[in-house]
């Protein structure tokens, strides 16, 4: 990951490369055995005051799929985008309120989703959108006498509501 800070922007590069691997040495010549994908984000923020306006656009690629008995498999289809845009508004050193809206689209043959949406499962091809407002606490647990180092612990308090296929989800996530 890469951010460079220029006064009130801060432009940034993810890059990942996932790999794979099925080590059963008695898979059918049918089976998985790697698949191997690149993805890639570019990130900005700009802040205005006690705010800071947030934005993303990531791409992972369809990638590689290989099969056990040596033969290429189709992976075409298999990456997605997403996009988002947020605001965050800083109350105090310790609290801050923030909203974004994010859409994940699919490729025809991919399945991803959010995160916090774990077990959901996203029909392939489907488009994800969320939509969310939440609060951020920092607070201070302890300062070390010696070193003056500061250890903080955040709470989120985050009420998500997911709109996938046209059903409206809503779900609650503490972190």
């Amino acid at each position: 990951m890469w951010r460079a800070t220029l006064r009130q922007d801060s432009p940034g590069v993810i890059y990942e490369q996932l790999k794979y691997e099925q080590q059963n040495s008695v898979a059918a010549a049918t089976a998985f055995q790697s698949y191997s994908r690149n993805a890639y984000a570019f990130t900005a923020t700009h802040e205005i005051g006690p705010g800071t306006f947030r934005g993303l656009y990531a791409r992972a690629q369809s990638g590689k799929l290989q099969l056990a008995g040596g033969g290429e498999c189709l992976a075409s289809g298999l990456g997605a985008r997403q996009y988002s845009l947020g605001y965050s508004y800083t109350f105090s050193k310790r609290t801050d309120l923030y909203g974004f809206y994010t859409r994940v689209a699919n490729d025809p043959n991919a399945t991803y989703q959010f995160a916090n949406a774990a077990g959901i499962g996203a029909a392939a091809g489907a488009a994800n959108v969320g939509y969310l407002l939440g609060i951020a606490a920092h607070v201070l647990i302890a300062k070390s006498p010696l070193s003056g180092a500061v250890v903080c612990r955040s709470f989120f308090c985050t009420p998500t509501l997911i709109l996938r296929r046209r059903k409206p989800l809503r779900m609650f996530s503490f972190r």
